[in-house]
């Protein structure tokens, strides 16, 4: 071998089993003389060593290709091994000059991404704060289960002690449960048949002294332990699980939200699976086919949840106001107490939803950090910068009003949508069953020669009131002294009347229905929307994720929760009327679905269709419902009404939360595209749809579960509060 030309390579047996290799001291002087003998290098042995002879990382670059010979513009993403040494505008310069010299392939470089910026995750204040809420929730779990385990075991050995049943003892006794009761995460206002316990012990430690200090101190540990009790994953499993529902609550209504968020699921799966396969173009192949049209039009699922969350809350309020089960603190008439029973309702609403809500929202801050930093793939969205700067704005439910692009957790708009709507419907609702007590004054026997100014009209007004509502003495004022008021109202308690604002509360629905048709259809015909034609999420910023263009499902659902109250969930049809109604029910749905498969409408109806569809598709959920309530369900209400959907129901929400982080997990962490078919498509599906419902088990137990249990505390002891303090008789 000539060792002046060639490169003399020295591979000592020893040596054999390495596979990398290090040139020896580089000369400067030294020219190549052909391209196998490289510059710098002196010709001689290599040294074999363990590791490489440079270290080197990984880059990702998204580009923008624009080229002479095809009328699309796209976007590709590259990976390259280079050396540590190259900085991320290193690599944007070799691949600029790199495509300069191509004429007809325009290469612009959009974005770098590499393991120079790496994320460390250990000093996120977020994910510091995870640790530390999961830490805490982790101890109060261990410590409610166990003290509820010990309680049980006490009360087992009492039992027995005491020869109960003969000697018998069953330890699933319905007396065993716990005093938090087996009531459904979802009943507010509830008439479950649970253990009063509570409120049992409360009135047996007072003894009817609410003003003695020493009876307030077991009170407040019987508190606590409820409040331990709250955590106690035992009793939440329970919960979740309870195959039975309770007197006030419609079962179809389970069947509706599980069958929902199945499709939710589906559509999520499909349309995050696309973005990172590698054949783009099955897509365009698959959504041509008849039955693709479930998943393109699955955002109608999220129409069902918007019926069902305004059919609820309007039929368990006007059942529970009926009951005269309101919130005593807030029961009354007037502003001031109608206020009070807003702000009641939605603290309620608040608390309940907020705290797996802003849990959720941190894991997806963290993960997509981590994915932005780590994965081949880009995230799908910019949660990874607008968490940080925007969560504030999901935590007060009001994302949707800002720009798409500044949104966090994009799946987040229907809480903030549906959270908006409870706020319309709780006017409309506290309205509706407001009663103002009208005086005429002008009847008043002495009326006629006395001046009396209106502020005192208003005032007696309220004394009225008071005397109708509570049948009691009536308070001293400031404006009008004890006597004068007793004796002008006793005295002329026939002058009064009545007004009920019910009319009033149904004009405004009414308004708000229209006004949302109308904005819909107009921003839909303004945009040239096509639906059918064009990508549902098309005019996602627009039409979409706006509560003023989704707001009619959920009237709708108010107006058959009320008509279900009203009926008492009793309605006689015939026949005739039966059948009329599920085959329309059953054609709406069906053509809603399926209807503009390879149909082009023109801009009016399609205008038409973008504003009246989300409705037309809560008429026939409406139907539905009613029909399985009042007994002419058949097979559909035993199928929506089947024991085994409950549990899945009862998780509904944090399966909606957690979700999208399963799906976009599974992609993220993956080194190379998918290759999508039908049967994987169905795989993916079924997976993601299991490791939602398992991860959202745990986070409902750990999050939801005792948040419902600690409100429904904290309602009772106002109201035992309430009941103790002293009121005029």
């Amino acid at each position: 071998m000539d060792s002046d030309s060639d490169l003399e390579v020295l591979t000592p047996p020893e040596m054999r089993e390495n596979h990398s290799r290090v040139a020896r001291s580089p000369d400067a002087s030294v020219k190549p003389s052909s391209p196998s003998n490289p510059a710098g290098y002196k010709a001689g042995p290599l040294v074999y060593t363990h590791g490489p002879p440079f270290p080197v990382s990984f880059f990702m670059l998204r580009l923008h290709l624009n080229s002479s010979f095809t009328t699309e513009e796209r976007v590709m993403h590259m990976g390259l091994c280079l050396p540590h040494a190259c900085t991320d505008q290193d690599v944007k310069k070799i691949m600029e000059e790199t495509s300069a010299s191509s004429r007809k392939v325009t290469v612009k470089v959009e974005a770098v991404r590499s393991e120079h910026n790496r994320y460390n995750i250990w000093t996120d204040t977020t994910f510091i704060a995870l640790c530390i809420a999961a830490l805490i929730v982790i101890f109060l779990i261990v410590a409610g289960t166990g003290y509820d385990l010990y309680l049980e075991n006490m009360k087992i050995a009492k039992m027995k002690a005491k020869n109960c049943f003969n000697g018998k003892f069953d330890s699933n006794m319905p007396d065993m449960k716990t005093k938090n009761g087996k009531c459904g995460l979802y009943i507010v206002n509830n008439n479950c048949n649970n253990n009063n316990n509570l409120i049992e012990n409360h009135q047996l430690e007072l003894n009817g002294n609410s003003n003695d200090s020493s009876s307030r101190e077991p009170i407040s540990r019987f508190i606590l332990r409820e409040m331990l009790l709250a955590f106690s994953a035992r009793m939440n499993i329970r919960t979740i699980c309870d195959q039975s529902v309770g007197s006030d609550t419609i079962s179809v209504i389970h069947g509706l939200k599980a069958i929902s968020m199945a499709w939710v699921i589906l559509g999520h799966t499909c349309i995050i699976a696309f973005k990172y396969s590698d054949n783009m173009e099955y897509r365009r192949i698959v959504q041509k086919e008849f039955l693709f049209q479930t998943v393109t039009n699955g955002t109608f699922s999220v129409d069902t949840f918007f019926f069902t969350s305004g059919l609820l809350v309007s039929f368990l309020y006007f059942r529970t106001n009926a009951k005269g089960k309101l919130d005593p603190l807030n029961k009354g008439n007037g502003f001031v107490a109608g206020f009070l029973h807003f702000i009641g309702l939605i603290a309620y609403r608040f608390a309940r939803l907020t705290v797996p809500y802003l849990f959720t929202v941190g894991l997806v801050e963290v993960s997509m950090k981590w994915f932005y930093y780590n994965s081949i793939f880009e995230p799908p969205t910019m949660d990874h910068v607008n968490c940080p700067n925007y969560w504030w704005r999901n935590v007060l439910y009001i994302n949707t009003l800002f720009p798409v692009e500044e949104m966090c957790m994009l799946w987040s708009w229907y809480l903030s949508d549906d959270t908006q709507f409870y706020v319309i419907g709780a006017v409309m609702l506290i309205l509706a069953t407001s009663i103002d007590i009208r005086v005429n004054f002008h009847d008043y026997e002495g009326m006629k020669t006395l001046v009396v100014s209106p502020l005192i009209q208003t005032e007696l007004q309220i004394q009225i009131l008071q005397l109708y509502f509570r049948k009691g003495t009536i308070q001293k004022t400031n404006l009008c002294q004890q006597e004068f008021i007793q004796s002008m109202v006793l005295s002329t308690m026939t002058n009064w009347t009545p007004v009920c604002h019910f009319k009033s509360a149904a004009s405004l629905l009414i308004t708000f229905m229209l006004s949302s048709w109308i904005t819909t259809g107009y921003i839909a015909y303004s945009n040239s929307h096509m639906p059918g034609s064009d990508d549902p999420l098309a005019l996602f910023d627009k039409i979409y994720d706006k509560p003023w263009t989704r707001l009619g499902p959920y009237l709708i659902g108010m107006c058959t929760g009320w008509l279900l109250f009203k009926k008492n969930c009793r309605i006689h049809m015939p026949k005739v009327v039966i059948a009329i109604g599920w085959t329309a029910s059953i054609a709406i749905l069906l053509a809603l679905v399926y209807g503009l498969y390879e149909t082009t409408l023109s801009p009016w109806m399609g205008a038409a269709y973008s504003s009246l569809s989300h409705s037309a598709w809560a008429f026939g959920l409406a139907w539905i419902v009613v029909a399985c309530v009042t007994g002419y369900g058949g097979v559909v209400n035993r199928l929506l009404s089947a024991t085994i959907l409950y549990p899945f129901s009862r998780v509904t929400y944090c399966a909606y939360l957690i979700h999208p982080i399963t799906i976009r997990a599974m992609v993220m962490s993956m080194d190379s595209p998918l290759h999508l078919g039908s049967t994987v498509t169905i795989v993916i599906y079924l997976g993601q749809a299991v490791a939602a419902y398992f991860l959202s088990f745990f986070i409902s137990v750990a999050f939801e579960a005792p948040i419902v249990s600690l409100l429904r505390i904290i309602s009772k002891v106002a109201v035992m509060k309430k009941k103790d303090s002293p009121i005029a008789s």
